[in-house]
């Protein structure tokens, strides 16, 4: 039985290009394909198919946002994100989403293959390009940012991140109410428990750690 698949992208050429390729393989035959988010979510529910293959960035709504379009519409539709590039907080919110797999466009053809035959098997599938590394960067920020909560004061914290904005200690001050020799006492606390030495090693800590 052949599985059923769509495509949804705002390039006509990858939409041909993507069409062609899947047909080459005679276990998938593509029942439909959109030229955008919105065209997807009104075509009738025979030209989405068992697998709907998504380019992640396109105008009006993105992969992800689709996904849960779909998921309500065609709840039965598995998606598969197709992407140039995804960074860290794109992939968790993919991975966090009901995507059932993510491909990128610069690995092999035969990988978007192994995807959708672990999609259409029940299965989920994240190529190890970039994806294994996203997940180990966001654990390790969310590792850092527990640490960062338990040793830092709320009110070490709030200036923290204006410091690191590049704020004066007069300017923080003034923007929080208190004197700056107290914003001085409370960078130097922070860089003490931290063990940072400059504002520059502050900022790049915060941007890790502190970006809520």
């Amino acid at each position: 039985m052949l599985a059923k698949v769509s495509i949804v992208d705002d390039h006509k050429l990858v939409l041909d290009g993507l069409r062609h390729l899947i047909e080459s393989d005679p276990s998938w035959t593509v029942v439909g394909t959109h030229a955008s988010a919105r065209a997807c979510l009104a075509a009738p529910a025979d030209t989405i198919g068992d697998i709907v293959i998504v380019d992640y960035n396109m105008p009006e709504m993105n992969g992800v946002e689709l996904s849960a379009q779909l998921a309500q519409r065609h709840p039965a539709a598995k998606v598969v994100l197709i992407s140039a590039h995804m960074d860290d907080d794109e992939v968790g919110r993919a991975l966090g989403a009901s995507i059932a797999g993510i491909v990128f466009k610069d690995d092999a053809t035969e990988t978007l293959f192994d995807c959708l035959r672990a999609v259409a098997d029940g299965g989920t599938f994240a190529t190890p390009n970039g994806i294994a590394a996203a997940r180990d960067r966001l654990q390790e920020r969310e590792r850092l940012a527990a640490t960062v909560k338990a040793v830092l004061t709320p009110r070490e914290i709030e200036i923290a991140r204006l410091a690191a904005d590049g704020m004066s200690n007069k300017e923080i001050g003034q923007e929080l109410g208190i004197a700056p020799g107290t914003v001085k006492i409370h960078v130097h606390s922070v860089y003490t428990k931290l063990g940072l030495a400059s504002r520059v090693e502050l900022a790049n800590l915060v941007r890790v750690a502190l970006r809520a």
